[in-house]
């Protein structure tokens, strides 16, 4: 993370200063990518959500020890191998104690073979570096070296051995999928034909039983009603986006020059997908699958970590050999940390498209270089672009990260296809704000996300009872009908629990029509 400061433009620089001091998070969501979301939770008779009863752990600074006092000095973390490499989540946490038992279950006393494979018992890098303990094959581990776990070609090995759940769901994400952007890139060039999002990166179709999709009884209901309503959105299954002309086949754009379409796909809107890992540009470097956005990742590509054998001068490794995922997963870089997921991962892909993850930072692409460094130079290029500054997101000037809003689904997906934005993400503005007549807790399911003309109707959707500080302090339920796991009701008030580590408070519209406070400019 110190690299950042220095190679970012002096304009830039205020943009993420929060992110560089750790104050309010630069990069697993409360909701966004947590694997700790109840997604199951069972629907009371009246489409009410309960939520398993957990007290809410207090914020703590990872462990100050050196990583090297963690390992066993054996096989992976030998001095002269990966002595002093990171622990991938802190020690007293289930997942890291997870892992070194089953690691100790299957030779390797410190647990790197679960998600990497290989061989803990080679002296040399090379034979380490290979296949994988075959009684941990057996039970679904790695069937051989992993360099990179967290891919999807792979993950169902190691990311699913705890979370098999969201990995069966993922190849079924719009953020694999890419059929939104597949059939608008389709449409401007003339070969989409209708507005069926036909198309994916590659062939997928729906589980056949509705009950596989991830979320609440009320979610589930819900959901077969609105996939019905949108048939072009939701849809049953995609074909894969068709070859692209070969090198003797050009002369066929003089008949059909929207055919360079399935080119332009590959070369440039596709390249985000979450199945590669992107160009190797300052601002895009990321991992793949699962790693996309849970491996933090610095503009410049470049480890930060304390393992000596990790190059620091090549350009393509994670910034730390740690996860990076919910408010109480912390991330620690030299003498810094954070919790959450920054929003400048999610801009190594959301800079593109609808531009949204720069949008919200206040950043617009400028055509030039300036305004100019401290020093007198150019603006050092992000993404390929040079940015302006704008009017900031009032929720990122809050603290708050895309996580804050984005749910589970939003992210992994609930394992049925949804072709675009508009059917894959769950939250309204009025989940959390409500509307000047209504608190959020008094709208039924499904207001914001009308399948028709007129408001949607039905009872109050409730709250998701909590167990935590008495009855009312309950989560909020988002207008789908699954429970935010970080957002609370408390008395006529809303407390969001941010993955950065903020509590933030939230007085809901009609709070503000009664105490005569809500500004009629808003």
């Amino acid at each position: 993370m110190s690299r950042h400061p220095r190679l970012l433009p002096a304009l830039l620089y205020s943009l993420v200063l929060a992110f560089s001091s750790g104050a309010t998070a630069p990069v697993e969501s409360s909701h966004a990518a947590s694997g700790n979301i109840p997604d199951h939770s069972a629907g009371t008779a009246n489409d009410q959500i309960a939520v398993p009863s957990r007290a809410v752990p207090a914020l703590a600074d990872p462990p100050s020890a050196a990583p090297a006092a963690l390992w066993s000095a054996k096989g992976c973390t030998a001095a002269a191998c990966h002595g002093a490499i990171e622990a991938i989540r802190e020690p007293p946490t289930q997942m890291f104690r997870k892992i070194a038992e089953l690691g100790r279950d299957h030779g390797d006393p410190d647990g790197c073979i679960v998600c990497h494979g290989g061989d803990p018992r080679a002296k040399q890098a090379t034979a380490a570096h290979r296949g994988a303990p075959a009684s941990l094959s057996e039970h679904g581990g790695p069937d051989g070296f992993y360099p990179d776990p967290a891919s999807p070609w792979v993950n169902e090995r190691s990311c699913g051995l705890c979370h098999a759940e969201l990995v069966a769901a993922q190849f079924n994400s719009l953020m694999m999928t890419e059929a939104g952007k597949a059939q608008g890139t389709l449409w401007s060039f003339g070969k989409a034909g209708d507005y069926q999002h036909r198309y994916a990166n590659y062939a997928a179709k729906n589980p056949g039983d509705p009950a596989m999709r991830l979320g609440s009884d009320a979610y589930r209901n819900y959901m077969r009603k609105k996939s019905a309503a949108h048939p072009d959105l939701f849809v049953q299954a995609h074909e894969p986006i068709p070859e692209a002309l070969g090198p003797t086949e050009l002369g066929k754009l003089e008949s059909d020059p929207g055919a360079a379409v399935y080119t332009y796909l590959r070369a440039e809107c596709q390249r985000c997908h979450l199945g590669v890992k992107g160009r190797a540009r300052r601002g895009d470097f990321r991992g793949m699958g699962c790693g996309a956005c849970h491996i933090p990742y610095s503009n410049n590509g470049f480890y930060e970590g304390a393992d000596a054998s990790i190059a620091k001068d090549e350009a393509g490794h994670a910034l730390v050999h740690t996860i990076q995922a919910t408010r109480n997963a912390k991330v620690r870089v030299g003498s810094l940390s954070y919790s959450g997921i920054p929003v400048e991962t999610c801009t190594t892909c959301h800079n593109r498209g609808k531009r949204i993850g720069v949008s919200y930072q206040g950043l617009m692409e400028g055509a030039f270089g300036s305004p100019f460094t401290e020093g007198g130079g150019g603006q050092i290029g992000l993404h390929s672009k040079h940015y302006i500054a704008m009017e900031q997101d009032v929720h990122y000037q809050a603290g708050m990260l895309c996580q804050d809003c984005h749910t589970s689904r939003d992210v992994h997906g609930d394992g049925f296809l949804a072709a675009a934005n508009l059917a894959a993400v769950e939250i309204e503005c009025s989940d959390c704000h409500g509307t000047p007549g209504a608190f959020p807790w008094e709208l039924p399911l499904g207001w914001g996300d009308e399948d028709g003309p007129g408001a949607a109707q039905g009872p109050p959707r409730g709250v998701a009872p909590s167990g935590v500080g008495g009855a009312k302090e309950d989560h909020l339920i988002s207008a789908r009908g699954n429970p935010f796991p970080e957002l609370l009701r408390i008395d006529d008030r809303v407390l969001l629990r941010s993955a950065g580590g903020k509590d933030l408070w939230l007085d809901p519209l009609k709070k503000k029509v009664l105490a005569g406070s809500l500004s009629l400019e808003a």
